[in-house]
Parts: C-alpha cells; structure tokens; sequence
C-alpha cells in the first residue's frame, strides 16, 4: 500500500473576508490535504459589513470566535500580531517559517490577508480625542456603537446633542441612517452633520446614489445637517472645526460625538501581486507567499476594490491556486468582475446596482437584497459554500 502524502502546511495571517475565505475552501479540499495555521490578533472575526448595525445591537452578535470556527472546520488559531515589511516577507520565503514567540511554524505556502484600515489623520487632531469625542473605525470593531451612543445619552442634555459622521462613503451614509432611526425610535433629541469632503455623496459609485441618497437626507432635514465639500480639520471638546472646500474658510459647529470614516488603506502594507495572487517582493515574485483583500493590489483586470466582495472572490481564487501549485498543475487569474453593489440607508431602505451599473434598485428590494447577498458569508462560515459561479440567480451571482 503506498505511503500517504504529508499534508500541505499553509499559514494565513488575518481572518477576514479574504483570510477565511482561503482556510474555508482550502479545508474541502480532499487532494492534496493541507494542515492550516490562521493567526490574528483578534480572537473572534467580524462581520464588518454590518458594523453599522451596532447601533442597535452588541458587537458580540456580530463576531464568531475563531476558535470555534477552528474547531468546526478542522483548522488551527493563533492569537497573535505580526508586524512585517517586505524585508520580513522575502526571510521568511527563504527559511520557510516565521517566528510567534519562541517558536518557528514551518509553511509550504503563506497567505498574507491583514486587511484595510483607517488611514493616519491629515487633520491636526490630538490623539487623546481618539476614543472620547472622536471614534474612528478601529475603535467601533472594538466596542461596537451601542455603548458609546449610550454613554453619550447618558452624559449630555438634549439640547446640548449633536454627533457629527465625517465621511460620505459607503460607511458613514450607513452609519447616518442608522443613527438618525435609532435616536427616531427612542424619541431622543439630538442634531445629525454629515460631513463630506467631495461634492458628491457615494462619489465611486454611479450618479442615481448620490441623488437617491441625497433626496433621503434632505427628507429628514429637521434632524440630519448635509455639508458637502466640506473638510474635517480637528475635535476640539464638543466642536469640531471644518473648512469649506470652495472659499477655503474656517469654521466651527457643535459636535458631541464624532465618527470618522475617512476610507480604508491597506494595513501593514499596501502587497502588489501577480493576476495569481502571488506577492512582489523587491520586484521578484515569491511564489508560495500569496495576499488576498484589502491589502493585496492585484495585476490584470480583476475586481480590486476595496470590498468583502473582492475580498471572498480574491481569497477563493488563491484557495484555487494553491491547490493547482502544489499539484504542479498552472495557476488560473482572478479575473472576477463586480455584479453589484449595494448600500444601506436604514432599515427597510437602500440603493443598489446588480448586473449593469444603470440598473439602479431602490428602496425595500434594494435592502432586501443587500441582507440576502450578505447572509452568504454566515452560510459559508457554517459549511455551506453559495458562492457559485454559473447563474442560478442573479442575487446568488452577485458576491
């Protein structure tokens, strides 16, 4: 009887949408077999698509603990922070192995998915702000909103309420609308800026969601402020200061709570790969390291936005890859072209486009749509991969 193979070791390194999308297709596979190490930081993952939905509930309801996916799927957790570089990247190709504590962990493949972050503020804003008056999105993946929101009623009177969300994205209009119904529903008092430093709200997607999403706003102008083309410049107590992008002045408006949502960038490092999914590194390819989502800058015409969406579709393809690459078979690019997008504007509300950019859905299909396509990932944590290509339905095709 033949000797059976030894098992592929992979190391994935961050557990997002990317991360877990390459451990959850990669523990199906029946040859080669592999012998997966997932570290993260964090000890549970996010649905950080519904992050705005803290408002209403604890962030606890949106994470799942690694362990127990570990334990579901037949995988292994470390609980760690790696700090790397380039320089980092190529030592451990050429050992073969990195370094937690005292110990080396030998890989066959290396998967880098840390993911996209809050860039450093442009603004002149102290530091000590950062998690009192001014919440950023490192701090609400931590906490949630719920509990600031209610220290925040707690603490101030209702004439003194404002909150400010910087940021006209996709983001912060989620942020907005769910703020202003919640405040709604439990009858509290309080002034809503939505401060944006573009002329156009949703400026990356198609004209009809600025003006959709506009019409909404100005709908609720007895509670939600909209200054467009407007600048951030720093908290300072219960202000923040602005300047006006046409005039260039300066000026000031309450602001009690603010949330800052100015983008993402990539988080150590911004990786350039191959159409593969395998890393640069001082020009040359390493071909067993690969980077998937927000930190991985694919070559070739691939959807590279910095999305779940692309994020699932890159860490599937290099699940893919790494299959053919250790059975000397040639690598496929990710060429996987965005089917949609969509944005919600509170609850039984938002605005969408599926298959053709001008085929623009608004309203209740719209959010009904946006909850179905993200109920994929929770079905795919849970085993059951509906992320297909052939065309079932459009919706199933969409992420």
């Amino acid at each position: 009887m033949p000797s059976r193979k030894p098992k592929k070791r992979i190391i994935v390194i961050g557990g997002g949408y990317a991360g877990l999308s390459v451990i959850l297709d990669l523990a199906r596979s029946d040859e080669p077999e592999f012998e997966i190490l997932l570290i993260d930081k964090q000890p549970a993952s996010l649905e950080l698509v519904h992050l705005h939905k803290t408002v209403y509930t604890a962030l606890q309801n949106l994470q799942v603990s690694y362990q127990a996916l570990a334990e579901r799927h037949g995988f292994q957790f470390c609980s760690r922070e790696l700090a790397f570089d380039e320089r980092t990247l190529a030592e451990w190709r050429d050992s073969g192995s990195l370094s937690l504590d005292t110990k080396r962990c030998a890989f066959d493949y290396l998967v880098i998915c840390t993911g996209g972050g809050t860039p450093p503020l442009e603004a002149n804003t102290s530091p000590e702000f950062i998690g009192d008056q001014l919440i950023n999105l490192a701090q609400l993946k931590t906490t949630g909103a719920a509990p600031l929101l209610q220290r925040f009623l707690e603490e101030t009177a209702p004439v003194e309420r404002s909150i400010s969300v910087i940021g006209g994205g996709a983001s912060g209009i989620q942020f907005l609308f769910e703020l202003d119904d919640f405040l709604r529903l439990k009858r509290q008092d309080c002034e809503l800026n939505l401060v944006d430093a573009s002329t156009r709200l949703l400026a990356n997607l198609p004209p009809p969601f600025h003006d959709y999403t506009e019409e909404k706003i100005l709908s609720r102008k007895s509670t939600i402020n909209y200054l467009p083309d407007t600048k951030f410049i720093l908290q300072d107590q219960a202000e923040i200061e602005l300047e006006d992008g046409s005039t260039g002045k300066r000026f000031i408006i309450p602001s009690r709570l603010t949330l800052l949502f100015p983008g993402l960038s990539a988080q150590p490092v911004l990786l350039n790969t191959t159409p593969f999914g395998q890393v640069y590194c001082n020009g040359k390819v390493l071909p067993e390291i690969f980077s998937a989502g927000d930190c991985a800058d694919y070559e070739g015409s691939g959807l590279n936005t910095l999305s779940a969406q692309a994020a699932v579709h890159k860490g599937k393809a290099i699940a893919e890859n790494i299959r053919r690459h250790a059975l000397g078979l040639p690598l496929a690019q990710y060429d996987y072209q965005e089917l949609g997008y969509f944005v919600s504007l509170g609850p039984g509300d938002g605005i969408g486009w599926m298959l053709f950019k001008s085929n623009v859905i608004t309203g209740i299909p719209a959010f009904a749509i946006k909850e179905a396509i993200e109920a994929q990932f929770s079905l795919f944590l849970g085993g059951f991969d509906t992320y297909v290509d052939p065309l079932i339905s459009s919706i199933r095709r969409y992420w």
